[in-house]
C-alpha cells in the first residue's frame, strides 16, 4: 500500500468514525488478534454472552453474527464501509457487546483505524502471512500498531507465553494483562489433556487478591486450554465473572464451527480442523500423536497465492507426525496444485508414508479407504470454510459436507 493509498484510507476511516461516532457510546468492543486461536476465543466469548442473555455481535471468520442474525462475510476482518453498516445495524439492534476478530491485512490497511476497542487480547504470534508482510518482523509491527491503537486506559490483553513477549510488553503503554502458563495474572494452573477434553486450574490474580476456579471443558488439546483461558480473561475484564454461569456454559458441549470437529465412523476418529499455519498444524497433530490408538492419517494442502515459505514446514511437520499423510489442494486459487504440493515436499527426504492426490474430494476418499479401526483421520486445513477458491471461480465445497457424502456411500 502506498503512503496516499493509506492516508485516503486513514482519512476515510477518520469521516467515518466522526460520522457514527454516537454508535460507539452503547458498545465495548472486544478485538482479538493472533495468528492461531482468535475464531475460537471470539465464538467461546459471543456463545457465552448469548447464554447471559447479552445483546452482542460477533464478527469473523465464520461470518457476522448480530445477535442471532447471520451475515456472510468475505474477510476475516471487514471493509470500513462493511464494519460501520454492522455497527450501525448492532446499535439498531440494541447490542452491548462487539467480538470481533483483527487480522493483520486489516491492521495494516487502516480498516479498524479509529475504532474504540475496550479491550485488546493477542492470543500469540508464529510464522504467517509473510506472502503480504514480508519479513516476521514487519509482522510483529503491524500486531503491535494494533495493540498501541488502545486509547490509554483501555486494556490489552498478551499470551505470556507466547514468541516475542518483550518485544510487545516494552512497547505497550497501556493497562496490560497477562496470561498463560507464565500469566502473571491470570494463570493455568496443572493443565490435563485427554481425549475427551481438558481440564486446569485457572488462578485469578487481578485487584490485589486471586481466586481459582476449576475449568472442565469438552475441548481438546493445549491450544484449546489457552482459548479457553483467553476467553475467561476476557469475560473478567468486562467485570461479568460469574462462577455458576461459566460452570454451567463450559460443561455443555462446546462446539466451535470448524475446529477440532469430531466424526465417529466405524470404530474411527475423524477430525476436521481449520489448522493452516505450521504452528497450528504443529499443536492440532501433536496431540493427535499423543492420544492415537492405533494409526494417524493426515491429509492436507496449501492455499494458493498466500504465503510460500510455510508450505516446506508444514509438509516437514506432517510427515513427522503422521503414520500416513495425503498432501492434496486446499485453495489453489491462481497457483497449479501439483506446484503448491510439490513446495510442501521441499523438505522431505522421501514420500514412504505419505501420498499425493490433487482432488481434494479424492483425497478425503482415499483417508477413509486406508483407515482400520481406531485411527484417528485428520482433515485439515479449510475447517468450515463453504467454498474452494480456484482460479476466478468459488465452487461449493464444506469437507465436512463431502466427507458426510462419503461415508453414506459407505465405502
Amino acid at each position: 500500500m502506498t503512503k496516499q493509498e493509506r492516508n485516503q484510507r486513514l482519512k476515510k476511516a477518520k469521516e467515518r468514525y466522526h460520522q457514527y461516532s454516537y454508535l460507539f457510546k452503547q458498545f465495548k468492543i472486544i478485538g482479538v488478534t493472533g495468528t492461531n486461536g482468535k475464531s475460537t476465543t471470539t465464538t467461546l466469548v459471543y456463545q457465552y454472552l448469548k447464554k447471559i442473555h447479552q445483546k452482542v455481535t460477533l464478527i469473523g471468520t465464520s461470518g457476522i453474527w448480530i445477535n442471532d442474525q447471520y451475515m456472510k462475510s468475505i474477510n476475516t476482518t471487514p471493509g470500513i464501509d462493511t464494519l460501520y453498516q454492522i455497527f450501525l445495524k448492532s446499535y439498531e439492534e440494541k447490542v452491548k457487546y462487539i467480538v470481533m476478530e483483527v487480522s493483520s491485512h486489516a491492521i495494516d490497511q487502516e480498516r479498524i483505524a479509529y475504532i474504540p476497542f475496550s479491550i485488546a487480547l493477542m492470543t500469540n504470534i508464529t510464522l504467517d502471512h509473510l506472502d503480504y508482510h514480508k519479513t516476521f518482523e514487519q509482522y510483529k509491527k503491524t500486531k503491535l500498531k494494533f495493540l498501541k491503537h488502545q486509547k490509554k486506559g483501555k486494556i490489552v490483553l498478551l499470551n505470556g507465553d507466547m514468541r516475542s513477549l518483550n518485544y510487545f510488553l516494552k512497547r505497550i503503554d497501556n493497562k496490560k494483562f497477562l496470561y498463560g502458563l507464565k500469566g502473571t495474572n491470570y494463570q493455568i494452573l496443572s493443565p490435563k489433556i485427554d481425549e475427551n477434553g481438558v481440564e486446569f486450574t485457572f488462578l485469578r490474580k487481578q485487584r490485589k487478591k486471586q481466586s481459582s476456579f476449576l475449568v472442565k471443558s469438552n475441548l481438546l488439546g493445549m491450544f484449546n486450554i489457552y482459548n479457553l483461558c483467553s476467553f475467561l480473561t476476557i469475560i473478567d475484564c468486562l467485570k461479568l465473572w460469574n462462577e455458576k454461569e461459566i460452570t454451567s456454559f463450559l460443561n455443555s458441549t462446546l462446539i466451535i464451527d470448524g475446529r477440532m470437529n469430531e466424526i465417529h465412523w466405524k470404530e474411527r476418529r475423524i477430525i476436521i480442523d481449520y489448522a493452516h499455519t505450521p504452528d497450528g498444524v504443529e499443536q492440532v497433530l501433536s496431540f493427535l500423536a499423543k492420544i492415537k490408538k492405533h494409526h494417524l492419517i493426515t491429509m492436507i494442502g496449501c492455499g494458493g497465492n498466500r504465503d510460500q515459505t510455510k508450505r516446506p514446514l508444514i509438509g516437514r511437520i506432517v510427515a513427522k507426525y503422521s503414520d500416513f499423510f495425503i498432501f492434496t489442494s486446499d485453495n489453489p486459487r491462481d497457483e497449479d496444485p501439483k506446484q503448491i504440493i510439490k513446495d510442501m515436499m521441499q523438505e522431505l527426504s522421501s514420500m514412504d508414508h505419505g501420498t499425493i492426490e490433487v482432488d481434494r474430494k479424492n483425497a478425503i476418499k482415499t483417508s477413509i479407504e486406508i483407515s482400520e479401526e481406531k485411527d484417528i483421520i485428520a482433515i485439515l486445513g479449510r475447517g468450515n470454510e463453504k467454498y474452494q477458491k480456484v482460479g476466478r471461480e468459488e465452487l461449493p465445497f464444506l469437507d465436512s459436507e463431502v466427507l458426510q457424502e462419503i461415508l453414506h456411500d459407505d465405502i
